[in-house]
Parts: structure tokens; C-alpha cells; sequence
């Protein structure tokens, strides 16, 4: 399974007068590589390719057994891996990706009620507050839809065609992709250092290559630098008659705002999530926007409520306006990528003006 795969930390709960225990899952496959070799690795020490998500579950299992007594499907692909409460009323509660609380009946799974709270974090801790702070959250939901007044169009058509899908590969066992964005007409594009370089920073690509959005034709890159000390790499295309290139990037350091909207325009999962093919095997680049909003802003990183998965290291992050203020570079795993962090813009511009001096 991948990391996130069958289930994981969200709580299950078991029901002694069923003889039933209920938990969420989540059906989705990855291929993990060795990457520190190291006999006393730290830390994580290998690297995930996601396949596929397949769907996401609430299942009854008869703890004695082993068999699934029922079971109910998310619609989707997206992940089961949230919070399970039974009750000795026969009622089991649960949420659904779609943001939804739900009562089964705890014997047969039918379902019984549900109510729409807005989005639902998998991974949710035990929370104290009464009931009635549910209409105050319903109503940052209402507020966070409210940034549906942002052109999102307009920022997708100023921006998506710099926008590229981003290989890179160590060995031919060892290949990876990320998002990477171009900066110029003159192919330099940004993405995350660690993309290019590892973990450790002491990785060296055998090879780069480079989609960019509406297109099918793969280009070489060419690793130009990575900075010290900011998740920022830069990279070079030679493309006939330029590249497209984004809008710019935000001039005011200070102006981005917990509560502000953003937009994420970037290559989640790779290759797995839909794209037109045209022949038999080529496949047109077609990057996912995503939205969401700043929780959290400080000098070194910009957090965000968004959505980020592998494939997404290197997205660009746009304000209303559509310009870049961050370049995603990870998240808390905890969130299954629902809290992302990205470097601030006032960081990519430093590394890509010292990266011209120094030529």
C-alpha cells in the first residue's frame, strides 16, 4: 500500500454488543525505492512512486472471523482513513470525503443520516469543544468559499502554460517526478532543490526532463543550481522560440495575509491522474489546479490549507492577483496533504538574482 494506504492513525472503534470492528481504509498502491543505503539510516530513507488509488472504504469486520460484514464505498479514489465512532444505540458515525458526517446502522452499514460540515481531516485529533461551535466552523467554510470571488480562470490562462511536469532520474531504478515552473522566455524554471539534488542535497541527476502543459514533446534539462539554504533549484530548457513563462512574481513581500485565497497549479501524482493521450502512448501534459487558503505566515515559509501529494514538490503558488508568492515544497504527513508549505517568493527571487550575479 502506499504510505496512507489501508488504514493508519485515524481512530477505528469497535462495537462489543456486534462483535464488529469499524474502520476506515484506504485501497491505493505505491512502489518504494531504497534511498539511503546508509547501515544506520535516518529518517524516512526512501523514496514513494504513487500508482494508483483505487478507493477509499468504511468497513465492518467480524473480529473473530476476519470477514468484511459489510462494507461502504467512498465514490472516488480519494482516501477512508478517517475518525470511526460506535454507539450503544446500534449507530456507527463516521466522515466521508465529501465532507459529510454519517450515521450507519451499525448491523447492516445502511445508511441513516448525514449532514454536510464542510471538508473533513482524515487525520483529525479528539476534539474538546461543544457542539455548538459547529456553526462557527460551518461559517469559515461559508468564508473560504467566499474566495470563489477570485478569478481562478484568469490565473489558470495567465499561468498554467509555464506550468511543467518535471522527471528527473538518478538511475534507472531510481526515477522521479516533480512540478517545475518557467520564470523567463528563456527556459530557466524553478522548482524544489530536493527534486533535483535528494534529501541531502548531495544527489546528481543522470538525467532532466521537462513537460510543459498542452504539450506531448519531452525537453532536456540541465541543472543550473540549487540554493544553500531555501528548498529552491533552478533548471535550464532550451526550447525553438522560448518558453511561455508566468505572470511574475508578488512585488510586496509583506502583502500575503493569513486568510488570503491562493491558487496551486502543479502535477499531483505525476502521470497517474487523467491526461489526453494522442497515438498509442503519448501523453499531453495537463497540469491540476488546486485552492486554497494561507494559515499560517512567517519569514521563511508560507503555510497553506490546501492540497499537495508526491509530483506536486516545485508547484507554483499564485495570490488573487495570479502571481507566484511560494513554490510548494512539501507538507505535514500527518495532513495527508492538506497542510502544505511552500518558500516564499522573496526567496526564489534572492537565489535567482545571486544565481545571475554569479554567472
Amino acid at each position: 500500500p502506499t504510505t496512507d494506504g489501508a488504514t493508519n492513525w485515524p481512530p477505528p472503534s469497535f462495537d462489543p454488543d456486534t462483535g464488529l470492528f469499524y474502520v476506515g481504509t484506504h485501497e491505493a498502491f505505491s512502489v518504494f525505492y531504497l534511498t539511503d543505503t546508509d547501515p544506520r539510516p535516518q529518517g524516512w530513507g526512501a523514496a514513494e512512486r504513487h500508482i494508483a488509488s483505487v478507493a477509499g472504504s468504511l468497513k465492518a469486520i467480524d473480529y473473530r472471523t476476519g470477514k468484511i460484514v459489510w462494507k461502504h464505498v467512498y465514490p472516488g479514489s480519494g482516501s477512508g482513513g478517517n475518525g470511526v465512532l460506535s454507539s450503544a444505540g446500534g449507530l456507527v458515525f463516521a466522515g466521508d470525503i465529501s465532507g459529510s458526517i454519517v450515521a450507519y446502522d451499525s448491523v447492516s452499514g445502511k445508511i441513516l443520516w448525514h449532514a454536510r460540515i464542510g471538508p473533513v481531516d482524515p487525520m483529525q485529533r479528539e476534539r474538546t469543544e461543544p457542539l455548538d461551535r459547529l456553526p462557527g466552523e460551518q461559517s469559515r467554510q461559508r468564508g473560504i468559499a467566499g474566495a470563489a470571488a477570485v478569478d481562478y480562470r484568469a490565473i489558470s490562462r495567465n499561468n498554467q502554460d509555464a506550468v511543467a511536469l518535471l522527471v528527473v532520474k538518478y538511475s534507472d531504478a531510481q526515477i522521479f517526478s516533480g512540478t517545475a515552473f518557467a520564470v523567463d522566455s528563456q527556459g530557466t524554471l524553478v522548482t524544489n532543490k530536493h527534486v533535483l539534488v535528494g534529501e541531502a542535497g548531495d544527489r546528481r541527476p543522470s538525467a532532466i526532463a521537462v513537460k510543459f502543459s498542452g504539450s506531448k514533446q519531452w525537453f532536456q534539462g540541465r541543472l543550473l543550481g540549487v540554493a544553500d539554504t531555501a528548498d529552491v533549484g533552478v533548471l535550464q530548457v532550451a526550447v525553438r522560440g522560448g518558453t511561455p513563462r508566468v505572470l511574475g512574481f508578488a512585488r510586496d513581500a509583506n502583502g500575503l495575509q493569513r486568510g488570503d485565497p491562493v491558487a496551486i497549479i502543479g502535477y499531483p501524482l505525476g502521470e497517474d491522474l487523467p491526461m489526453e493521450h494522442q497515438g498509442q502512448s503519448a501523453v499531453v501534459a495537463d497540469p491540476t489546479l488546486t485552492v486554497g487558503t494561507v494559515s499560517k505566515v512567517l519569514s521563511d515559509v508560507i503555510q497553506v490549507d490546501g492540497y499537495g501529494a508526491p509530483g506536486s514538490s516545485g508547484s507554483p503558488v499564485f495570490d488573487r492577483d495570479g502571481h507566484v508568492v511560494a513554490v510548494l515544497y512539501g507538507g505535514n504527513r500527518e495532513s495527508q496533504g492538506k497542510i502544505i508549505y511552500g518558500v516564499p517568493a522573496a526567496a526564489i527571487t534572492g537565489y535567482l538574482k545571486k544565481l545571475v550575479e554569479s554567472r
